[in-house]
């Protein structure tokens, strides 16, 4: 593929009505040849010195400082054929499994509408379902549409947690999907060659079953990354912290009768603070035959100071805040 600066495109490319726009400093105008039509394009890329990530979900979901590169990752042509933009670099004459059945779809909707330019949350999320419903006529492995229907799921998580609700529904039914679709890769396909790994498609196969509350299955697939020792110590840190909360989950459901999924908003990070042993001890005999963990324990202790908006650089010495919470407790 030729990429040229705008000034410079032929003049038989198709051109967006905004194409002559100026954009933000964090983009830029990128050259496309749709494969199924063989049309030239332009769309909005991300300069890739923009933006970096600051953190990662336990399910992979990037946060990032500056914009959001997968706001911009698939590509929708004049056609409406889309999907990610590795697939437009792809040979036409191997990409495809049902060249006619993809043609047929995308002459039987209606026009996609332009999403050569910056786009809206809304027009994100329609974008990577557009992909969708496209890679079910292309020739790529389970995996690759399992991480589509991922990254799906993180673009219509983020527009739920702008407000709409609505998404939230669409969340569910994109990680099962990814789900179903990285367990047939996992027995079907050899996962080992990818950036993931196999360790990570199991990880990432344990982490969804938690989320939809079949706790058992997620233990027996996170203690198979914990006991595969080609994983890397990323992985290994993250499947052993989501065991501890895949547990306590099981215990609470067991004393309830009802697994309640965790609060999308709040995701757990791997403790780094140490605890005396006669407070490991407390702990361990408060959880004994309890519905809280001991990671809920400390979890909701430290809720409460958060709640109760406690200042606590008054206090000068571990002793002295817990003199205080031990004051107030009894009062």
């Amino acid at each position: 593929m030729r990429y040229t600066r705008l000034e410079e495109r032929v003049t038989s490319t198709p051109q967006p009505e905004n194409a002559y726009l100026a954009l933000p400093k964090e983009y830029f105008w990128r050259e496309y040849t749709c494969p199924l039509g063989g049309q030239m394009f332009l769309a909005v890329a991300v300069k890739s010195g923009t933006y970096s990530v600051r953190s990662r979900d336990p399910d992979f979901r990037p946060h990032y400082d500056g914009p959001n590169p997968l706001h911009y990752a698939v590509l929708v042509s004049p056609s409406g054929f889309a999907a990610e933009e590795p697939v437009f670099r792809r040979s036409a004459q191997l990409l495809f499994r049902d060249r006619p059945g993809l043609a047929g779809l995308v002459e039987s909707q209606p026009p996609p509408g332009d999403f050569s330019g910056l786009r809206s949350l809304p027009m994100v999320c329609r974008a990577y379902e557009l992909a969708l419903s496209c890679s079910g006529f292309l020739r790529v492995p389970r995996a690759e549409v399992a991480g589509l229907a991922l990254r799906a799921s993180w673009v219509n998580k983020e527009l739920a947690e702008s407000g709409l609700g609505a998404a939230s529904d669409q969340v569910q039914v994109l990680r099962g999907i990814a789900l179903g679709l990285y367990l047939e890769a996992y027995e079907q396909e050899d996962v080992t060659q990818l950036k993931l790994g196999s360790t990570g498609v199991a990880y990432l196969i344990a982490e969804l079953l938690r989320e939809q509350g079949r706790l058992d299955d997620s233990l027996r697939w996170f203690s198979r990354v914990i006991h595969d020792k080609s994983g890397s110590t990323e992985i290994l840190r993250l499947a052993r912290n989501q065991v501890e909360l895949c547990r306590e989950q099981r215990q609470q459901a067991k004393k309830s009768g009802t697994y309640r999924p965790p609060k999308t908003e709040r995701q757990t990070e791997r403790s780094m603070y140490q605890l005396y042993r006669d407070q490991v001890r407390f702990l361990t005999g408060a959880a004994d035959g309890a519905a809280l963990g001991e990671s809920a324990i400390l979890r909701g202790v430290l809720d409460g100071l958060i709640a109760a908006g406690v200042e606590l650089k008054s206090f000068n010495t571990e002793e002295d805040l817990a003199k205080w919470i031990a004051k107030r407790l009894k009062a």
